[in-house]
């Protein structure tokens, strides 16, 4: 809508879209956390809050800063999902993988 000059960037619409569709994104972890739960049996609420976690701040600070970081002695590779985006975007992604 931008480039038909429908919409101006500084406009309270278009914040409020851009919001909307960033925010599918950004909380991605969580939707993927609540359903993972539920095709596991699991409480879906656990699910939802594990993603949760890796949308923190200070995850996604150590994620930014290509930290290296443990869980139990088992290391959380921070894996980058869009290669191409701003990460600052982005929630951090990780994964936990036994080396």
């Amino acid at each position: 809508m931008v480039v038909l000059h429908v919409l101006n960037t500084k406009s309270g619409t278009y914040l409020i879209l851009y919001a909307a569709g960033d925010a599918l994104f950004y909380f991605l972890p969580v939707m993927i956390g609540f359903s993972t739960a539920r095709t596991f049996k699991i409480n879906e609420y656990v699910g939802a809050i594990i993603g949760a976690a890796l949308c923190y701040p200070s995850l996604v600070q150590a994620y930014q800063m290509k930290q290296s970081i443990q869980f139990f002695n088992i290391p959380v590779i921070l894996d980058e999902l869009y290669p191409n985006a701003n990460s600052s975007n982005y929630c951090g992604m990780a994964s936990i993988n036994s080396v």
